[in-house]
């Protein structure tokens, strides 16, 4: 009994993704503002550097292969299906430039974790979403199932904050009836 209890408990406080949204981008601005506050810190080098990001693009099927390194010492490895162009990045004032040959493109560090790099083209709502490639190839390049996984940051972190709420009013309750 009180386990069904609890079930109908979590249940009524389930974090549903919205399904009336059409696209990758569209999915990308509505998660990202709810999860920036779980970001690490783009100092946190041991999870980004030196790491296997692949692109995920929003579209159906995706064409081609784009795995991403940024190496310690400002290389920037982008991998075309196999074939490497070398690049550059740096650290500016709490952002990444990456030098794409012709130019220079300021992000911003909108989201990381060890599953995801979101990057923001400053002053755009343009993203450069990246996820750990062993990720990317679990959901079997669906950009759907990563946005789920992006919003089960906050589905998790949510829940222990909606705990909180329904122990508080459930003590309030208690208080409420014992001195009545």
């Amino acid at each position: 009994m009180e386990g069904k209890f609890l079930d109908n408990i979590t249940s009524t406080f389930e974090l549903e993704l919205p399904r009336d949204l059409q696209t990758m981008e569209e999915y990308v601005k509505f998660i990202i503002p709810r999860i920036r506050s779980w970001s690490h810190k783009i100092e946190e080098v041991k999870l980004w550097q030196e790491c296997r990001w692949m692109e995920i693009q929003g579209t159906e099927a995706w064409d081609k292969s784009f795995v991403h390194i940024f190496m310690p010492d400002g290389e920037y490895l982008v991998f075309d299906n196999g074939i490497m162009t070398k690049r550059s990045w740096r650290y500016v004032g709490g952002a990444l430039v990456l030098d794409e040959g012709r130019n220079s493109i300021l992000y911003d560090i909108d989201f990381m974790n060890d599953i995801f790099l979101v990057l923001r083209q400053h002053g755009t709502n343009r993203y450069f979403v990246l996820g750990n490639e062993q990720f990317v190839k679990k959901i079997k390049y669906d950009w759907y199932n990563a946005m789920e996984e992006l919003y089960n940051v906050y589905r998790h972190n949510s829940r222990f904050s909606l705990w909180v709420i329904v122990l508080v009013f459930l003590l309030a309750m208690f208080l409420g009836y014992v001195y009545m």
